[in-house]
């Protein structure tokens, strides 16, 4: 600990680098498009999660997948959200429904690109779930298989954020 210390010390201690030639730093420009602080996940997990329903449709045999996007904190508005995926080269909107479900579409330019599935709204102010439900049932009716599905491909989508970090876990 105290070479550690002392190592510290020394980098502090040291003089700053004097500017360049001429005493100004050069001019810097940054631009964004959109969002500057988004809510966004992966494509390539959430293609995972409707791999995994897929394999797993036994529990849920009518189920329909869906996924979903719900506010997180009281009087967040979701209407009118613009939803895209993105990628280098790839831009492609995401049709979202009046009761804020979405499908997502299979791209092998975004696969290949790693894109992001991107709202334009901010972190922390929304949250998304997966959504299955057999056609026929009424909306407060919900079967065990269907949540268990969710559950499953929620995790494997990487849907649920913020969770618990390592050391609340220890």
């Amino acid at each position: 600990l105290t070479a550690a210390a002392l190592a510290c010390g020394s980098a502090w201690a040291q003089a700053p680098a004097p500017p360049p030639t001429g005493g100004t730093l050069p001019g810097l420009t940054i631009s964004s498009k959109g969002n500057p602080d988004p809510v966004e996940k992966s494509y390539r997990r959430m293609v995972r999660g409707m791999d995994l329903f897929e394999r797993q449709r036994a529990l849920s045999p009518q189920g329909r997948l869906r996924f979903k996007l719900l506010p997180r904190k009281p009087g967040v508005s979701l209407d009118k959200l613009d939803l895209l995926v993105l990628g280098k080269s790839v831009e492609l909107p995401v049709q979202v429904a009046p009761d804020r479900t979405f499908v997502l579409e299979r791209n092998a330019r975004a696969w290949d690109e790693n894109a992001l599935v991107t709202p334009d709204r901010k972190a922390l102010t929304m949250t998304w779930r997966a959504e299955v439900r057999p056609p026929g049932l009424t909306p407060d009716t919900r079967r065990l298989g269907d949540l268990r599905l969710e559950c499953k491909v929620g995790m494997e989508a990487g849907l649920y954020s913020n969770s618990r970090s390592f050391i609340t876990r220890i």
